[in-house]
């Protein structure tokens, strides 16, 4: 299974969206990140993540783009459509904004001064008012540690931020890449394709599985609607959650079908 090209390709995809949706929330956009929203090569990674492409793989597909980007639901017509049109949305808000507006949207989504109307913490989700810190915190901290990854913004940085979260599947998701192709070795365990390999890229896989139903999958929806109808649907942000809901959601159930498979 490791060495099915097909498998690969999509490791690839999931690498590159998580790293990019990191970018995207961790800090002011610049013109090297337009650029790279602005091409057509996002919207062919994100249409990745349409049923009929996963299921070519041996994975399930999911249900419809998240309710971020109206425009999206509204040009997909089905749900196997979901990918692309959410990467088309994001696609245009990038073309149809200018570097120095996504930077005041940034300010007024994430730093403020006014109260941020969708808060980027899974904390304030889960106890459903704007207070960092809670037990949520400290269990996102524990599975970070437990997988040997600091995040970037310890300690001035809530562990919980989306884009501390985006990170760690991003640095997953390059190991797990790297253990199915035999080359890993993040552990120290010198993997080189044979059985350590198998063995690490499984351990990875069920890590990503339950770092995405205990954390990321419990608020990234209802996170993306509140960002949305802050925003509005056009907005380069807006459908950036949309991207990153839609992503978690279809990455979860490539998960379990990689962890079914020998």
């Amino acid at each position: 299974m490791h060495n099915d090209e097909a498998v690969k390709s999509l490791l690839q995809n999931r690498r590159f969206l998580y790293e990019l949706l990191f970018r995207v929330f961790a800090a002011e956009p610049d013109e090297a990140l337009l650029a790279v929203l602005r091409d057509d090569h996002v919207v062919g990674e994100c249409a990745y993540l349409d049923d009929a492409v996963i299921e070519e793989a041996g994975a399930g597909g999911d249900a419809a783009c998240g309710e971020g980007v109206a425009a999206a639901g509204d040009a997909s017509g089905d749900a196997g459509a979901a990918g692309a049109a959410c990467g088309t949305a994001l696609v245009e808000a990038a073309r149809a904004a200018t570097v120095d507006g996504l930077r005041s949207e940034y300010t007024r989504q994430f730093i403020g001064p006014a109260s941020l109307p969708a808060p980027p913490w899974e904390s304030v989700f889960r106890a459903q008012k704007p207070v960092l810190f809670q037990e949520s915190t400290l269990a996102v901290r524990a599975a970070y540690r437990a997988a040997g990854f600091k995040a970037a913004g310890y300690p001035h940085e809530a562990d919980d931020h989306l884009a501390t979260e985006l990170s760690f599947m991003a640095a997953l998701a390059e190991q797990t890449l790297a253990a199915a192709e035999g080359t890993d070795d993040s552990d120290g365990s010198g993997t080189d394709g044979t059985a350590a390999s198998v063995e690490r890229f499984a351990v990875l896989v069920d890590v990503q599985r339950r770092f995405l139903d205990e954390h990321l999958l419990v608020w990234i929806d209802e996170y993306a609607f509140r960002l949305t109808d802050a925003a509005g649907p056009r907005s380069v942000y807006a459908a950036a959650a949309s991207v990153a809901a839609l992503v978690c959601r279809r990455d979860s159930d490539l998960l379990a079908e990689l962890a079914a498979l020998d």
